[in-house]
């Protein structure tokens, strides 16, 4: 259940931060973030890489059936391993694998970036930031005691 929130949470991370979306993308070379390109240029990035799958990925609670479900989560590790294999020799790290969600996070530099530049399996490739909450105060929130 753990598990099933943290990758649910982190691809609404992606999505909310502009760079992904969970619908099945159109064949071709990867989208990647011009700010992934300067920070590979500077050494390494942490990365989250969405992956593409036959016919998409669906929310698992909008699946009609468990077998639904596992048939979903076999496909996304299908395309997790082709990406995995296509990296094999290049000076990627993988930090993460999401079951229900088809995203990898890695860590890559310059020879990496090289190969998923070409990997047809790979839809986005966006900067793995932490984005923290507004410096404001939430409406309602109690106002910090004076120091």
């Amino acid at each position: 259940m753990v598990r099933q929130l943290m990758s649910r949470a982190a691809a609404v991370a992606v999505v909310l931060s502009g760079g992904c979306a969970l619908a099945p993308a159109i064949e071709s070379a990867p989208t990647i973030s011009p700010a992934v390109v300067a920070a590979v240029a500077q050494g390494r990035a942490r990365v989250l890489v969405e992956l593409r799958t036959a016919g998409g990925v669906r929310p698992e609670g909008d699946l009609p059936n468990p077998d639904a479900v596992a048939s979903q989560r076999s496909a996304i590790a299908a395309a997790q391993e082709s990406v995995i294999a296509g990296l094999h020799g290049t000076d990627a790290v993988v930090l993460r694998r999401y079951a229900s969600a088809p995203f990898l996070a890695l860590e890559i530099g310059p020879s990496a970036l090289r190969a998923i530049e070409g990997m047809e399996s790979v839809a986005h490739v966006v900067e793995d930031t932490v984005n923290l909450p507004s410096a404001g105060r939430m409406p309602g929130s109690v106002p910090e005691a004076p120091r």
